[in-house]
């Protein structure tokens, strides 16, 4: 390799190496985890948080940071047969990687976009500027490079998926300031790291109120995974319909009403809306609600404008705009986003699940069965 192609192979897989070096420590040190929900940093969270940033449980970044620290060793010692190899598997996980992302993810992190394009630059350097060693590429390199890439895309196809899901353990109030079951015959439930309980008939809830176990989803109707686990929570409960009770509290995200997010987190359009309409019918008829609930789960998003004129034909149009008058609105907002705000130190991420005894479901499953079999083992149903 000439003195001139040398020095810009050096630049390129040296910015390669740092980039992928940067990546790495942000999955190392938890700044970008595997769980699956909404309320990320953008898209570097969800690509870096999918599966495919892994490779049989290492981050693939740990990989490619490897492989350009190798062709910067090759600089020095240059080895044909590695360099064509090398480029070849730059090229092919260039393309899967982007491919993922256009295609499947439907999201990008720039600083992925910008190792893959560093990589497609480094690997056509290499193939240019090899001068007086230029030879026809073998059978073998091309085995060596395209059998690293066939190595690559089916281990994420069928090796080990990481869990998409964080389970920790809240504080749980010892002794409730509000009236006790005990006092009023009610059914109370109580949040994490509060000290007030509020009776389960006054919150919005799906299953029977003697049900032996209740669970508390903090969600927003805009979030594609908190749509995600309410199709999970369908299942669980028609396989225990007498057993299980979730109440529904919504965390809008959106700074407009909610003013506790971090500044990770992206607004969500419509969010602070939809979570009103649904209140307010909750509170006008909680027959309806429930079916109110699953309309304004459909997808795509509904906007508050199209929510409220589908709402407006079951629920009299009168009634529902007194009902969004209603400070108990606001009030029942603010408390959900203050509890909310105690649980986001593990992670930002929502759906958030409480179950009893204060453990906490932190972003969505990997399957409907995953998340049936933990939720059955939790509550040893």
């Amino acid at each position: 390799m000439n003195t001139r192609g040398k020095l810009v192979v050096r630049i390129l897989a040296g910015i390669g190496a740092l980039l992928s070096l940067y990546l790495l420590t942000m999955k190392l040190n938890g700044q970008i985890s595997s769980i699956s929900g909404c309320g990320s940093g953008g898209g570097c969270a969800n690509v870096l948080g999918s599966r495919w940033s892994q490779f049989f449980g290492i981050p693939v970044s740990a990989f490619s940071s490897a492989l350009y620290l190798t062709i910067l060793g090759l600089t020095f010692r240059f080895n044909a047969t590695l360099a064509r190899s090398a480029s070849i598997l730059l090229f092919g996980a260039a393309a899967w990687f982007m491919g993922l992302q256009f295609f499947y993810l439907k999201t990008f992190c720039p600083w992925c976009l910008a190792t893959h394009l560093t990589g497609i630059l480094t690997a056509t350097a290499l193939l240019l500027h090899h001068g007086d060693e230029k030879k026809k590429s073998s059978i073998h390199q091309w085995t060596v490079g395209l059998g690293g890439i066939a190595i690559l895309v089916a281990g994420q196809l069928f090796g080990p998926v990481p869990d998409t899901h964080l389970i920790t353990e809240e504080k749980q109030p010892s002794e409730p300031k509000e009236t006790s079951q005990a006092e009023t015959g009610e059914r109370m439930v109580s949040f994490p790291n509060s000290e007030t309980a509020v009776p389960l008939k006054d919150l919005p809830h799906i299953g029977p109120i003697d049900a032996p176990h209740v669970l508390i989803k903090y969600f927003d109707y805009t979030c594609n995974s908190c749509r995600d686990m309410h199709g999970d929570l369908g299942k669980l409960q028609a396989s225990y319909p007498e057993e299980i009770t979730v109440v529904y509290l919504p965390v809008p995200l959106n700074r407009s009403c909610n003013p506790h997010l971090s500044s990770r987190v992206k607004d969500h359009e419509g969010a602070c809306e939809l979570a009103r309409l649904s209140l307010a019918v909750w509170k006008t008829n909680p027959e309806l609600w429930e079916q109110v609930h699953n309309g304004l789960f459909s997808r795509p998003v509904l906007s508050p404008a199209i929510a409220r004129g589908h709402i407006e034909q079951r629920v009299d149009k009168v009634q529902l705009e007194e009902a969004l008058k209603d400070p108990w609105i606001a009030e029942r907002l603010t408390s959900n986003m203050k509890t909310y705000q105690t649980m986001v130190i593990a992670t930002d991420r929502m759906p958030k699940l409480v179950m009893e005894g204060g453990s906490v479901m932190h972003g969505i499953s990997r399957t409907t069965e995953d998340f049936v079999k933990t939720i059955r083992e939790k509550l040893k149903l």
